[in-house]
């Protein structure tokens, strides 16, 4: 069963940021939904707020975040079906996972990064994940991940669901440490990576 879930790296270790981080080590990657913890919520928060800075800027505030005219995280879409897991890779990010969409109409694939550089090809209704262009024919067939565009259709509107659901966490974990942003970061976050431009329809 395909199962789309949407995560970001995680950040670089901090000394002290505005908001509580949990003990480490941290895990390579967080999932993002509903059900990510407090210290989940925070490092992802972290994030923002070392990705998003202007060159050798200091790590960003609560306040510099919700009024961020764009935001980018890096990430996307992990890509899981039964023991077969391709995480994006390097230069990812998880502002452009409404790409995934775009396999609904016209067929291109969604930039999944480089280093490996998985691709997915669409074969009349339905797709076909291969993990690393790198790689021999014999690995790619080995690894690949089917699916169809009705589980394609459903996992992404699970993914905005888990977005927006993981914005709700925002307000809950924000509100215990910066009050006064709590609204705006989710707003901000909402904006950035969980309202897409266009419906995802079947």
């Amino acid at each position: 069963m395909l199962v789309l879930s949407p995560v970001v790296e995680a950040p670089a270790a901090a000394e002290q940021f505005w908001c509580p981080l949990p003990p480490q080590p941290w895990p390579a990657r967080i999932d993002l939904s509903g059900s990510s913890s407090d210290g989940e919520v925070a490092l992802v928060l972290l994030q923002l707020a070392q990705y998003n800075r202007v060159g050798e800027k200091h790590v960003l505030s609560a306040a510099e975040i919700s009024r961020a005219e764009s935001l980018v995280l890096p990430g996307g879409l992990a890509v899981r079906a039964g023991n077969k897991e391709v995480l994006p890779s390097c230069c990812c990010g998880l502002e452009g996972w409404i790409e995934w969409d775009l396999l609904l109409e016209n067929s291109v694939s969604p930039w999944m990064g480089h280093d490996p550089s998985p691709w997915i090809e669409r074969v009349g209704e339905s797709y076909v994940l291969w993990p690393d262009e790198g790689i021999s024919q014999s690995q790619r067939e080995e690894a690949c991940i089917f699916f169809g565009r009705d589980v394609l259709t459903d996992q992404l509107s699970k993914v905005l669901a888990c977005l927006q659901a993981f914005s709700g966490r925002i307000v809950e974990v924000a509100g215990k440490h910066v009050p006064g942003f709590a609204s705006d970061l989710e707003m901000a976050f909402r904006n950035a990576f969980a309202s897409p431009a266009t419906p995802i329809e079947a």
